[in-house]
């Protein structure tokens, strides 16, 4: 009697001890919670158009469901953004047409090869090219700046590629021109104080710089600039509306270059094509805020210089968009 009751005793205690681990084997399994994606976006420099969007498309990423990590990376420019693409430093980027092709194709200047690892995502906008004068200058034109001082702004930008291309277009011997490479702000200052005469400047948005801008904003037309948008494809006629700058009664005529949102091609098509979506997203509160002006609808933004990446390749045919 006595081994029975210890018996039962035992098997009691079994019963008591299996029954958590029985009812732990039951028991949902715990949720498995997944870390957020990073996504590192090139900006070039602190301030410029390219840093504008680049957070605001960071804000998007943040905001939109799965969130997204992201981190901001500040470059030299446009060529410094390329090559950030190129040896993976960044994930996306901004950059220009003229440049992004150039690069792709192994034409950039001080670069070893071709830029293989670039993909497109989307044309943003038409950017213009201002070209600035000191008033009580005597520049009027491209040509008069051979004896004069003058800024190309900062060397990898938009703005200096740009520059050296109308210099070379209309002729100017360079080794006559003191030329500066800086940024807006030191040109602005010096040209201020008499010590520059001109200066170039991509900007998407004037609003940037207008309300400081009391210089004189030249046109860039006639038959030199026919020439160079025949030898430039990259070089797009630009009206710029009367009254975007103080004292600007009537339309100036200049050029300007297709702005692009890149990445690099070893990036997920997952990933690309939720940039690609969230970009957009972007567009309208940028447009909305007055902060882009003619920005590129995604029935057009297709058409870059460059392979698309499979991702916003993805995004478009989604959309039905037929590709440039």
């Amino acid at each position: 009697m006595r081994r029975l009751r210890w018996s039962g005793v035992a098997a009691m205690v079994l019963v008591l001890c299996a029954a958590p681990l029985m009812m732990s084997s039951c028991a949902e399994p715990a949720a498995v919670v997944e870390k957020p994606r990073t996504i590192r976006i090139g900006v070039g420099s602190k301030g410029g158009d390219f840093s504008v969007m680049g957070g605001e498309l960071a804000e998007t990423l943040r905001s939109e469901q799965p969130p997204y990590q992201v981190e901001i990376v500040s470059n030299g420019g446009a060529v410094s953004s390329l090559d950030d693409l190129q040896r993976g430093a960044s994930d996306c980027s901004f950059s220009y047409a003229n440049i992004t092709y150039e690069g792709f194709t192994g034409r950039l200047a001080d670069e070893p090869g071709p830029m293989t690892h670039l993909r497109g995502v989307a044309v943003i906008e038409l950017t213009p090219l201002y070209f600035v004068a000191r008033r009580g200058s005597s520049v009027k034109r491209v040509s008069d700046l051979e004896g004069r001082s003058m800024s190309l702004g900062p060397r990898g930008s938009g703005s200096y590629r740009a520059a050296l291309i109308l210099l070379d277009g209309f002729g100017v011997n360079t080794k006559k021109v003191k030329m500066q490479a800086e940024r807006f702000g030191t040109s602005l200052e010096r040209m201020g104080v008499g010590d520059v005469d001109a200066f170039f400047i991509l900007a998407g948005q004037p609003g940037n710089f207008r309300n400081r801008l009391k210089e004189n904003v030249l046109p860039l037309e006639g038959e030199k600039v026919d020439q160079l948008r025949t030898r430039y494809p990259f070089l797009h006629p630009v009206l710029v509306r009367a009254g975007t700058f103080p004292n600007q009664t009537t339309p100036i005529r200049t050029v300007g270059i297709d702005s692009l949102l890149l990445c690099r091609d070893d990036i997920s098509t997952q990933d690309v094509t939720r940039v690609t979506k969230d970009w957009f997203l972007t567009v309208g509160r940028l447009v909305k805020s007055g902060r882009l002006g003619d920005a590129v609808t995604p029935a057009l933004a297709s058409a870059t210089p460059i392979p698309l990446h499979p991702g916003a390749a993805e995004y478009y045919r989604a959309r039905q968009v037929q590709f440039k």
